[in-house]
This record gives structure tokens, sequence and C-alpha cells, in this order.
């Protein structure tokens, strides 16, 4: 079980490492690992107040509909663009908070500092030469 959580760690850490490519910063690779994860390891007993909030957020801005966002988005406000892409983004937001909240113990700190390097060499490759970034980011 450690192996399959920090991997699910790794992956959502990275969402540029994936092997199935998306246009949002979640990768679903990761949303289904997290989601079996959940599924296989869920147990109701964990469950508290703050879980349940944060789980009636994420399912309540997944059927969110704002009538003017058309409106907003054409003015500039560029939030205002409420794509099923963002509201996945907060049911996977619930799964990580879930499972970290609850697993945290199960994390290895090398997991952790991999992709803290990872991100950190991206940012600067990005920063010198956005060229090799780029041909980098499409695979």
């Amino acid at each position: 079980m450690n192996i399959i959580i920090n991997i699910f760690f790794f992956l959502s850490l990275n969402p540029y490492i994936s092997f199935l490519k998306y246009n949002s910063d979640i990768q679903p690779i990761s949303y289904i690992f997290g989601f079996c994860i959940l599924v296989l390891i869920f147990n109701f007993k964990k469950i508290d107040t703050i879980d349940i909030f944060f789980a009636i957020f994420a399912i309540m801005t997944f059927f969110y509909i704002n009538p003017n966002s058309t409106i907003y988005f054409s003015d500039g406000y560029s939030s205002a663009n409420y794509g099923y892409h963002r509201r996945i983004a907060v049911i996977f937001a619930y799964i990580i908070f879930f499972l970290t909240r609850h697993y945290i113990k199960l994390i290895n700190p090398n997991v952790i500092f991999i992709s803290l390097l990872l991100n950190t060499f991206f940012v600067f490759l990005n920063m010198v030469n956005v060229e090799l970034y780029n041909n980098i980011a499409q695979f």
C-alpha cells in the first residue's frame, strides 16, 4: 500500500508526468490512481465533519452553474470560465485532501523531495529556454 500511495502523490505533485495528457494541471492518471485508492481503502470510521463538508463542497461545485459566466468571461474575468476541467479539479482536491490527511504517515519524504526537485528544474528550464521546455512538455 505504501508504494501505491507514494506513486499517487508523486503523480499528483508532478502533473506534467502523465501517460494521458489533459489540458489542465490535473492529469487523469493521478486522478484515476487516487480514486482507486480511495475506493479500495475507504473507511467510514475515519470520516469526520471536515471530510463531509469538503465532499459536499466538491459535489456542489461540480453542479454549480453561473448564468452570467459568459458575460464575465468576455469582460476579461478569466476565473469566470468554469469548464468541466475546473469542476473536476475540486473533486480531485478532495481526494488529495482525504488521502493526505488520513495516510500522511505512509508518504515517503523522498517522494516529496524528488517532486520538489523536478518542479524546480522544470521551472528554471522554462525560464531559461522556453523552446526546449515546450519540446519536452509535448511528450
